[in-house]
């Protein structure tokens, strides 16, 4: 797997993430599969894969964008430039999590 830069005020909303996780779903990362997450897809994301659909985690909308789980924007585009963010977002949003749950899986093996 390959590693690129996250922007800060992504690794922070997934470091958000991840402690949320802790509290609410101990052993998460262990049913996630890194390299399978896609942060917009309903069953694929980090959200999804731990309960299914990423519609039935107990989290409201701020806290799924607060929390790294969607883009800032998401659900306000209202331009093609807008939805290019928001698509942007998803992806940085994927190569973060992915990033972060390799990491999760690895510090349980050392």
């Amino acid at each position: 797997m390959t590693t690129t830069p996250v922007d800060p005020t992504i690794a922070d909303r997934i470091a958000a993430g991840i402690a949320w996780l802790d509290t609410v779903r101990p052993n998460w990362a262990d049913r996630v599969d890194a390299d399978a997450i896609i942060a917009w897809h309903p069953t694929y994301s980090v959200l999804g894969q731990i309960w299914g659909l990423d519609d039935d985690a107990p989290l409201s909308h701020g806290g799924r964008v607060g929390r790294g789980f969607w883009p800032v924007s998401e659900g306000r585009t209202r331009s093609q430039a807008e939805d290019d963010a928001r698509l942007a977002d998803y992806d940085q949003l994927t190569d973060a999590w992915r990033q972060a749950v390799a990491e999760q899986q690895a510090g349980k093996t050392q």
